[in-house]
């Protein structure tokens, strides 16, 4: 259902803070998303990033979003793979940080151009740490550290894991009216039957943590909804291999999905 056009104008007036969920390379969508605001004239005055939309909302804090996003878009498959950054005991994803930091131009969440919010999960405890200050390299790294795939983050004396694992929709924390939030799912959607992956473990364990964790996200949507957030599902389809053409096509599905919610005046 499309956003009313007094909530869109309101957005104008005031500003929108964006609550950005996790999705790997889907989360690309939340670019599009915050491409389509920019063109209704709806500036962004906060963000909270999960997993990828931590990705998302690192690059949308930045001094110009804009160009920043292009240079994502550009980047050709050998840039991926030396990103990838494989070792023995998972994927570490510190060359992947450093490009962020490059493509930011900030190294530091304080830094960022609006007020940033990164969220995680303490591995021990299993709660949502949420930083708002902090080192880049560390913090979002930890945000996106998918069990099983990438090593957890030591920080904080916390072993920290993927921020989607305890809440991709933190928003309780914020010091916002509801009505000034919009929360940008990207829906996890199944890698396969259970046929199709019983054979891969990392397959399987994705797959686990979805059948997990899916009634807790929607108890947390709805009650969201109930206190005057905007939500906002954008998922773009079954897009799962990280490559230069499926970030483009994530990010031109999100933004098809948000000129079609975001009308026009």
């Amino acid at each position: 259902m499309p956003v009313s056009k007094k909530r869109l104008a309101y957005w104008r007036e005031h500003g929108i803070v964006l609550v950005l969920s996790g999705g790997s390379v889907r989360a690309m969508a939340h670019l599009g998303l915050a491409t389509r605001l920019k063109e209704l004239g709806i500036p962004i005055k906060a963000l909270v990033g999960s997993s990828g939309g931590a990705i998302a909302a690192t690059i949308l804090a930045s001094q110009h979003p804009d160009e920043t996003i292009r240079k994502l878009l550009s980047m050709r498959m050998r840039d991926l793979i030396r990103l990838l950054d494989p070792s023995r005991s998972g994927m570490r994803g510190m060359r992947a940080m450093r490009m962020l930091e490059r493509l930011a131009g900030y190294t530091r969440l304080e830094e960022a151009r609006v007020p940033l919010w990164i969220n995680t999960t303490d591995l021990e405890t299993g709660e949502a740490v949420v930083y708002h200050e902090g080192p880049i390299r560390e913090i979002v790294r930890a945000s996106m550290a998918i069990p099983g795939v990438f090593r957890p983050v030591a920080y904080d004396d916390r072993f920290l894991i993927d921020g989607d694992v305890s809440n991709p929709y933190n928003y309780t924390f914020l010091p916002y009216p509801r009505e000034d939030i919009l929360i940008s799912t990207v829906k996890h959607i199944p890698l396969g039957t259970a046929g199709e992956i019983w054979q891969h473990p990392t397959l399987v364990l994705l797959k686990a943590m979805s059948l997990i964790s899916q009634p807790r996200e929607e108890g947390i949507l709805q009650h969201a909804a109930q206190e005057g957030v905007t939500i906002l599902d954008c998922t773009p389809g079954r897009i799962f291999t990280i490559t230069p053409r499926s970030m483009r096509e994530a990010y031109q599905r999100g933004y098809a999905c948000a000129r079609h919610a975001l009308p026009d005046a």
